[in-house]
């Protein structure tokens, strides 16, 4: 577990990474029921941002807007209701002391 906390720690380091922790005390957030997901988005202004959800039998690509601004709203939320990125290598410092 200590070399998981490290990796994620060197990946924080990383200029083009942004990592945020979500304590438990938190509770629920809004993107509990979409499971996991992902927002591509692309420097190049011409190409539209894409969700990709994986599932149990395959993976799904989301490329129309109406789609994509759910997911982004909910990746804003949740990184609302996250610990700011800046407190991500403390936090994981922590959580490494502990193991």
């Amino acid at each position: 577990m200590r070399a998981q906390i490290d990796h994620l720690i060197a990946l924080n380091a990383l200029p083009h990474v942004t990592l945020q922790i979500m304590p438990f005390r938190s509770g629920p957030h809004p993107a509990m029921r979409a499971g996991a997901f992902h927002v591509f988005r692309f420097r190049a202004r011409e190409l539209p941002d894409i969700v990709y959800l994986s599932g149990l039998v395959g993976a799904v690509y989301l490329d129309k807007s109406d789609d994509v601004v759910v997911y982004r709203e909910a990746l804003d939320r949740l990184g609302a209701q996250s610990a700011p990125a800046r407190k991500t290598e403390a936090l994981l410092g922590a959580i490494r002391k502990e193991l």
